[in-house]
């Protein structure tokens, strides 16, 4: 059933905890950082987006401006910073039969990270994370059509509920140019409602909580820098309208990202990972209990990265290709939970100019290819439906950016 979220007392305990993590770090000298960018996103589809939807060809843009604001200090014993982040998007679609457009505020973000250097061997952490829902989270009429594929734009969805979430971690140094690193994290995920199946209807989701281990690896030298690093998450039921929906399956998480410096000038940085997500526990029938399904519904994901980049005295500049491949689940291509394969190019150039000792500039523009195999008509009742499949479909976007950063 539903678990009741007691917000009052999470955020009191989590300035509580801010109070005492300032006051340790009064004394010391601050630094402040305010940033913020706007990136555009357009994209046109053989389909618009749902790729189901019947209505052909389609397109669309989103304007997105994310901010924030740091502040931090390090006495070379202690660090300790708090970071707020939120954001602004806009969103249109225009394909037949889907048109639409939706604005609002994202939800915002407050953390907090309290490091101990103290210790030679042993540096421990402790970090909390809020998601404050100030995004919008329920799309009636054609506003919900503003919603797009979170492969080619920046945001599919611009809110969820009010989330708390603890951190504790530790850096163990095991030589001056490597450390392990371990940590726990406990995420609770608030209720939210959002819009129904009927128009004019919303439906109250409370996602699962989910509890989060994770270790790395670091290296680093004079010219090799070297992460690698390992996750494993659980999830407990999430409930719609206070009855039992589903339960996300384990998932692993496992990345490896490097960085060669050629000489003072020219460096490239390569990454990969890989997602795994088990079985989902599901409905049968509509009714409880979950019990786990026949094949996992989940996609594994192949996310890799290279980029080089040139570095003068007080600008860098350089082209950066990317790639995700996500592979069709395990059911029968004629079930109607099968998610067939997909990938994702992208190739463009990204850059920095340091105007000052504070003041920093940002700027990219990418080119963007999606593409996703072929979705059969399904079997129902041992009979073929056609039109119930969708064919392949390609989507070529266009991403901008450009954003600034000042020390106050």
């Amino acid at each position: 059933m539903g678990r009741t979220v007691y917000c009052g007392r999470q955020v009191t305990a989590a300035l509580l905890c801010g109070v005492a993590l300032f006051s340790s770090a009064a004394a010391a000298d601050w630094t402040s950082t305010l940033d913020g960018s706007v990136r555009y996103y357009s994209w046109t589809s053989d389909h618009g987006w749902p790729p189901n939807w019947p209505g052909g060809k389609g397109k669309g843009d989103q304007l997105y401006i994310p901010f924030g604001y740091r502040l931090g200090t390090n006495d070379g014993i202690t660090d300790f910073s708090i970071t707020a982040r939120s954001g602004y998007v806009s969103s249109s679609q225009d394909t037949t039969g889907v048109k639409g457009s939706s604005s609002s505020f994202t939800d915002s973000s407050l953390s907090s990270t309290y490091s101990y250097l103290g210790w030679a061997g042993f540096q421990p952490a402790l970090s909390l994370a809020l998601n404050l829902p100030t995004g919008r989270t329920n799309f009636q009429g054609n506003s919900k059509n503003g919603k797009m594929d979170p492969d080619v734009v920046a945001l599919g969805v611009t809110g969820e509920g009010f989330n708390f979430a603890p951190t504790l971690s530790a850096n163990v140094p095991l030589s001056e140019t490597s450390m392990l690193g371990f940590g726990v994290g406990y995420t609770s995920r608030g209720a939210f409602r959002r819009e129904g199946t009927l128009p004019g209807t919303t439906t109250k989701l409370n996602p699962g909580d989910v509890t989060t281990f994770n270790a790395s690896y670091g290296y680093q030298d004079e010219t090799v820098a070297l992460q690698l690093a390992a996750s494993y998450s659980l999830e407990s039921t999430t409930t719609l309208d206070g009855a039992q929906f589903y339960r996300s399956g384990d998932r692993w998480l496992l990345s490896a990202t490097l960085a060669y410096a050629w000489n003072e000038n020219w460096t490239t940085q390569a990454g990969v990972s890989m997602s795994h997500y088990g079985k989902n526990d599901v409905l049968t029938l509509g009714l409880p209990p979950l019990i786990a399904e026949l094949f996992n519904s989940n996609s594994n994901s192949y996310p890799m990265s290279l980029s080089t980049s040139y570095a003068g005295e007080d600008f860098s500049i350089g082209p950066k290709l990317t790639y995700l491949y996500r592979d069709h689940n395990a059911w029968s291509p004629t079930s109607y939970q099968f998610l067939p394969a997909k990938s994702s190019w992208s190739f463009g150039l990204e850059g920095s100019y340091a105007a000052s000792d504070t003041l920093n500039f940002t700027g990219s523009v990418e080119r963007g290819w999606v593409h996703e195999s072929d979705n059969p008509d399904k079997l129902l009742g041992g009979i073929i439906i056609p039109g119930t499949g969708v064919p392949p479909y390609s989507t070529d976007s266009w991403r901008f950016s450009i954003g600034a950063s000042i020390g106050l």
